[in-house]
């Protein structure tokens, strides 16, 4: 029982997720570029500004995937030593 749970929680964590937010919205950016409008330290602000904007937004469920880990972990060596008392 408990390694069907461990089994079932590391395939929830392997699985690919489709809600996480790792792009840049650059089309905007690179017609400031392109129309002379945006200073280089403009260009460095807005990339950092998105790149914390996406780290906040992953944040829960980079935690939520750690927690699933942790459990996975404990379940499978609580696992273990019920097998290694059966066969004792």
């Amino acid at each position: 029982m408990l390694f069907a749970v461990s089994v079932v929680l590391a395939l929830l964590v392997a699985a690919p997720k489709k809600d996480w937010e790792f792009t840049f919205k650059l089309d905007k950016l690179i017609e400031r570029v392109d129309d002379a409008t945006a200073a280089p330290v403009d260009v460095t602000r807005n990339l950092a500004v998105w790149a914390e904007e996406a780290r906040a937004e992953n944040t829960g469920k980079l935690n939520a995937l750690y927690t699933s880990f942790s459990w996975v972990c404990l379940l499978v060596g609580l696992q273990v030593i019920a097998w290694a008392i059966a066969v004792l």
